[in-house]
């Protein structure tokens, strides 16, 4: 980003703050070092995603001082985004589950979260860096029917559950789909495969009907 590194050295595009937020709301010392754990992490542990696929946001809630920051979950290859995660940090706990995509990044539906943590800021910085790493590593699969050699509907789904993230507003085929890409991820063994050795999903091939 033509940026210089910051943090001993680490790119300040991970969890940058989105838009002007920075200049209007200026960081606490805790928040500036709950980014800068984050930001270490994500280089050390080489999340799979790109800098620019994270942000950090401040937001105004109840005269409350918030740090959201989050990432972005996407499908690469077809320039679609698929989910969004975040985790909120106030100085001494997180909360963290599904958000909106776009500011103020709110979370989404019921109240319940994934995650919840109290303590000191190094003990919340791994909590969030573990929780972010799971996200990234979900398996998310494309999903696509075909009729006459033309594809006629496609969704993006969690692997292994009926969850779609994100889907077409037409009626969806009422049979398995045809072809199964995995786009994101990694998929555990295949379950039930009994003795000798297990094999992994085979993905990306279209499916033969039973």
């Amino acid at each position: 980003m033509g940026s210089e590194p910051v943090d001993g050295g680490v790119d300040p595009g991970w969890f940058e703050f989105y838009d002007d937020t920075i200049t209007i709301d200026p960081s606490t010392p805790a928040d500036r070092d709950f980014l800068s754990g984050l930001r270490a992490g994500a280089v050390s542990h080489r999340w799979p995603c790109e800098p620019y696929d994270t942000w950090a946001y401040h937001a105004i809630d109840d005269d409350q001082h918030l740090l959201r920051v989050g990432v972005w979950v996407d499908d690469d290859e077809k320039q679609r985004r698929l989910l969004t995660c975040g985790v909120e940090f106030d100085g001494t706990h997180i909360v963290g589950g599904e958000c909106y995509h776009d500011i103020p990044f709110d979370f989404e539906g019921a109240p319940e979260k994934e995650i919840v943590y109290s303590g000191p800021v190094q003990i919340l910085v791994q909590r969030a860096g573990e929780y972010f790493e799971r996200v990234l590593s979900r398996p998310i699969e494309l999903r696509e029917w075909f009729e006459n050699g033309e594809e006629v509907y496609r969704e993006w789904a969690l692997a292994h559950t009926e969850r779609a993230l994100t889907a077409q507003l037409k009626p969806k085929p009422d049979r398995p789909a045809d072809r199964v890409t995995l786009v994101r991820g990694v998929r555990e063994l295949e379950a039930g495969s009994g003795g000798g050795r297990k094999r992994w999903w085979d993905f990306g091939k279209r499916r033969r009907s039973s």
